[in-house]
């Protein structure tokens, strides 16, 4: 574990039974009391303070290609360390990688692995980036800065495969190290938002402006799911946004829906 970089006490005296905090680290903003886990499951209220049960501890580790991200104007051709673990800030309905973004961590379903290691393993197997992936890596932020710091010595790429869903303050420290972004722009509507995801459109929008006004290079995802976000008006409405908010030099991927 390691006390989280985001949170704000809510209590004064330290003698209180319930020590609450507010979690900053993404855009749910959860309020945990003492001993409770906030939305993502991996961040948790140890008298008082707010620790990151997830750090350096990861569920799957895989080689890819670098467009499997997918990422296709970023190091195309070249292989990619992906790493993930369990936890999510969204509750998905759609979810294809459920049991691990809806699962828990514990010492049994999880790998302790130092960020030297993910370095050390990427460089071995002729990676030229360390992804992360597989569930939401905003949960991952402090062990992200760690291994980046590390592998951006060793002159290797750093890439979030995200929601989109980052604190302002959270975001603004995660552009300091990665530097590709792909992103899930789900819906382009409120309501499907909340309702299929458990989020927010407005706070997702934004991140995109400040990921595309930033160095970091970016790169969206939409899912199409029948029925939800297939029709013509709602798909213009995305391209629209990005074309006239992000500009037509920001790749948009369409991807197919798989039902589990």
């Amino acid at each position: 574990m390691k006390e989280s970089s985001f949170y704000t006490k809510l209590y004064e005296d330290d003698s209180s039974a319930l020590k609450p905090v507010q979690c900053n680290l993404c855009g749910r903003m959860c309020r945990i009391a003492a001993d409770g886990l906030g939305f993502c499951k991996t961040q948790k209220n140890i008298d008082g303070k707010l620790f990151s049960i997830n750090y350096q501890r990861i569920a799957s580790s895989h080689i890819d290609p670098i467009e499997k991200k997918p990422l296709y104007h970023f190091l195309p051709g070249s292989s990619t360390y992906s790493i993930g673990g369990f936890g999510c800030n969204f509750s998905c309905l759609n979810c294809q990688n459920y049991m691990l973004s809806m699962n828990s961590y514990n010492e049994y379903n999880s790998t302790k692995i130092l960020p030297e290691t993910i370095v050390k393993n990427a460089i071995n197997d002729n990676c030229l980036s360390i992804s992360w992936t597989y569930n939401e890596p905003t949960l991952y932020f402090d062990f992200a800065r760690e291994t980046s710091l590390i592998s951006h010595r060793e002159n290797l790429k750093n890439v979030y495969v995200s929601n989109g869903y980052m604190s302002e303050d959270s975001l603004g420290e995660t552009l300091k190290f990665i530097d590709a972004f792909n992103i899930d722009l789900k819906f382009f509507d409120d309501r499907l938002y909340r309702e299929i995801c458990g989020g927010k459109l407005d706070i997702v929008l934004d991140n995109l402006n400040t990921i595309h006004q930033s160095k970091s290079h970016l790169e969206i995802t939409t899912l199409l799911i029948n029925a939800l976000n297939t029709e013509e008006d709602h798909i213009r409405s995305i391209c629209n946004f990005v074309l006239e908010e992000l500009g037509q030099e920001v790749p948009i991927h369409f991807s197919r829906f798989f039902p589990m």
